[in-house]
């Protein structure tokens, strides 16, 4: 899309410049590069989200891990809760 759209604005460019066209003549290609400046920016957006749910659930599944490793391991610290000990060997680790 984005060679379409330097396609587009370098025909408007010449057509304008080099063979002096009327403005009203170029109304069609206007609008398609209206449309493909839309559809990049969509397409953009989509990335955007797409990796931020990727990631989110990336996250999700490693607490999940880190949750599963933490029920694993046996109370050798008295008095403490299996959270702080597995806050202090993150924060070691």
């Amino acid at each position: 899309m984005l060679v379409g759209q330097a396609t587009l604005i370098a025909s408007i460019l010449h057509a304008l410049i080099i063979e002096h066209a009327d403005k009203s003549t170029l109304v069609a290609q206007f609008v398609v590069l209206a449309v493909v400046i839309c559809l990049r920016a969509a397409c953009s957006w989509g990335k955007e989200i797409t990796g931020f749910r990727c990631g989110e659930e990336i996250r999700r599944h490693m607490r999940q891990l880190i949750l599963e490793k933490l029920n694993t391991w046996p109370g050798i610290y008295p008095g403490k809760t299996r959270w702080h000990m597995g806050n202090t060997h993150l924060r070691a680790g």
